[in-house]
């Protein structure tokens, strides 16, 4: 793909006489609406977020090729991510692994009692994918895209307005992503929240795992409060997707001011697990802008 995408500008340069006269460098920066969608079939763990605000803003250059045709190369900063309020569900896997770090120094003393606990843990976790917690929950994604965009547009009149239309494809590289979470709750097996995760257990097993393990009781049991936690290690680091915008220039001499209605989607499920479903991302943005002429 990319070495079509490079002959191809290579090619639209050399047949559309491009001049130094042709070629703006530009900033822009807005908001981007992003939502999180099943990639696939609907789970409780990838279904029901909404959208979420979150920066994005970059440099580019445009290269005209002739008044109608030219093509935006950019680099940009894009937030994206969703939101999900109320009674949600959460994977065990990372509850599993947060209580083996809670365990580390057992491991070291007592590695016999640790294999036991993670033992139970994991048959646990297999048997019951996700867990249900009532709390605000907002997943941050930012990753740095490359667009490469072809626009196509056309002047006013006379007038120095000028409208304008531009898609092409984006590469994505993952920055960081969390998943910050707000509220205390017990953690629950449905989403009525009826049956905690501590009904789950044989109540035979109840009292071996209070005397031996308080700490994984307590979590099974008692309301806990919820943080942030570090999400990039469950993510892809690198998607692709296509941007697209419908814009409106004012230009002033070597000066243009324009306002951008556009949109991002990626093609790849961001999660690099898929057991319990995955999500795509996708987003509309509002942008403003500022490119400069060379000559």
């Amino acid at each position: 793909m990319r070495k079509i995408l490079i002959s191809t500008i290579i090619i639209a340069m050399i047949t559309g006489g491009l001049s130094a006269q042709d070629v703006t460098f530009g900033v822009r920066g807005g908001v981007n609406f992003s939502n999180m969608m099943p990639a696939g079939e609907a789970t409780p763990l990838n279904d029901g977020f909404s959208m979420r605000p979150a920066p994005s803003f970059g440099i580019f250059t445009e290269l005209q090729v002739n008044p109608t045709v030219s093509f935006r190369l950019g680099v940009e900063y894009n937030g994206f991510g969703g939101r999900r309020d109320g009674m949600q569900a959460f994977p065990t896997q990372r509850l599993v692994t947060e209580i083996a770090g809670s365990l580390g120094m057992i491991g070291m003393v007592l590695p016999d009692v640790m294999e036991q606990a993670m033992g139970f843990m994991n048959m646990w976790s297999a048997d019951n994918p996700f867990y249900y917690a009532n709390v605000e929950n907002t997943i941050k994604i930012n990753y740095i895209t490359v667009p490469l965009l072809a626009q196509f547009g056309t002047n006013i009149g006379t007038s120095p307005w000028r409208v304008y239309a531009n898609v092409g494809p984006t590469v994505w590289f993952i920055l960081s992503a969390e998943e910050v979470t707000r509220g205390t709750s017990q953690r629950y097996m449905d989403a009525a929240g009826t049956t905690t995760l501590w009904n789950t257990v044989p109540s035979a097993v109840q009292d071996i795992v209070e005397g031996t393990f308080p700490g994984i009781a307590a979590t099974f049991r008692d309301p806990v409060s919820f943080g942030t936690t570090d999400i990039t290690g469950e993510m892809r680091s690198v998607n692709l997707g296509v941007s697209g915008n419908l814009g409106i220039r004012y230009q002033h001499n070597r000066h243009n001011f324009f306002v951008e209605v556009g949109g991002n989607y990626g093609f790849l499920r961001v999660q690099q697990n898929t057991n319990n479903g995955g999500n795509r991302l996708g987003a509309l943005s509002v942008v403003l802008g500022y490119s400069f002429s060379l000559w």
